[in-house]
């Protein structure tokens, strides 16, 4: 399964740099990171709310949470 994450880093971060935070994310396995790519606003305001409707992201964060409360 793929899944695409829109992340907000300084304008000076590079593609290297980005690829860091994105393995360290929660759900990322082993080279999961298939590719860094600057997006304009808008594409990234989408990309929110597709992230925000996504079945694997919201049962990825809502056990992490329950077991965080435990």
């Amino acid at each position: 399964m793929s899944v695409a994450r829109y992340l907000v880093t300084e304008k000076t971060a590079n593609c290297i740099g980005v690829l860091d935070i994105a393995q360290a994310m929660p759900g990322v396995k082993a080279n999961g990171v298939v590719s860094v790519l600057p997006i304009s606003q808008q594409e990234w305001e989408a990309g929110k709310r597709m992230e925000e409707e996504n079945f694997y992201l919201i049962r990825l964060f809502g056990l992490k949470g329950k077991q965080e409360a435990s």
